[in-house]
């Protein structure tokens, strides 16, 4: 939670609840990852377009400590980048902190990175969605669902809807 809101935060606001919860599929879009071994949430990423800028997005991932490290965040901004592809978003922006390195990698996942701002504590960074396909640690997750490891759940078919 301290890397993704670059804060200690204990517990979120109402005003927090309602911005993340304020999803309307168009302009903020967020998709979640669920552990089918017991239901609960693992992963989250999101988008919300830039207000003066319709073809960029702020762009976050959050994945929970036990999940770190086995790929997930990327599988998710991938999976985010393809909706927002979608809707016509061109390229991400994220602040990050400068010690950050997951979300670094996350976002490189994507593409070649570029840096918007850089101060002692943050770094903005920018990337371009690729124009179309998954990019190969996609593929490989698609291959797995495909073995059957996993499940992918599609909009309006998942316990949450």
């Amino acid at each position: 939670m301290y890397k993704r809101f670059m804060t200690p935060v204990p517990r979120l606001s109402s005003t927090q609840l309602a911005y993340l919860l304020g999803i309307d599929h168009q302009d903020h879009e967020a998709l979640l990852a669920i552990d089918e071994a017991d239901g609960e949430a693992v992963a989250v990423g999101r988008f919300a377009r830039l207000k003066g800028s319709p073809s960029a997005a702020e762009a976050a991932v959050l994945v929970i400590d036990d999940w770190q490290g086995l790929g997930l965040g990327k599988a998710v901004c991938r999976l985010l980048a393809e909706r927002a592809r979608q809707l016509g978003i061109e390229r991400f922006e994220a602040t990050v902190l400068r010690n950050n390195r997951a979300m670094t990698a996350v976002l490189k996942s994507l593409g070649e990175i570029g840096i918007v701002s850089d101060d002692a504590a943050t770094v903005t960074f920018t990337v371009g969605l690729p124009e179309r396909g998954v990019g190969d640690h996609l593929a490989g997750v698609l291959r797995a669902v495909d073995d059957g490891a996993y499940r992918l759940a599609a909009p309006g078919n998942s316990a949450l809807d």
